[in-house]
Order: structure tokens, then sequence, then C-alpha cells
């Protein structure tokens, strides 16, 4: 009975060799539905930003959240495209 050893199962395989254009056009026209975050593997922040979008006509303080990490966002796309 043999071993196999070669099976090397990374979750953050998924999320390199991404493009850092292509993920700021996506911020730049969709990113308060989270689309660039799809884009870039994290599809959990994702969701959360499409529903802070969806939750900000209930209310203005979700719309200020969501600007405040749409703006931070601004920043990390570059480290999170790697």
């Amino acid at each position: 009975m043999t071993v196999n050893n070669n099976i090397n199962i990374n979750t953050d395989s998924r999320r390199g060799n991404r493009s850092t254009f292509v993920a700021y056009i996506l911020w730049l026209l969709f990113g308060g539905l989270g689309f660039h975050r799809f884009y870039l593997g994290y599809g959990g922040s994702g969701f959360v930003q499409l529903l802070l979008f969806a939750l900000g006509f209930v209310t203005v303080y979700t719309f200020a959240v969501l600007a405040l990490w749409l703006f931070i966002d601004m920043f990390l796309i570059p480290g999170m495209a790697r």
C-alpha cells in the first residue's frame, strides 16, 4: 500500500495571480457590490459588502460603513491580488 504525499491543499492558491488592473476596474464600477473581492477570491467579505449595499437603502449609516471599507480597499487591492 502506497501513500500519496503529492496532495497539497492550499486555500490561498485560488487567490494568486489576479490582475490588479481588473480588480481596480471592478472596484471602481461595482465596488459597493463587492465584485472586486469576489474576483480576488475573497467571497466571504464580498458577500458582506453586497449585504451592506443592500441594507444601505434602509439606513444611511450602513452606506457610511461601506464607503469607509471601499476607501480602505483602494489601498488593499494590490496586496490581495498577489
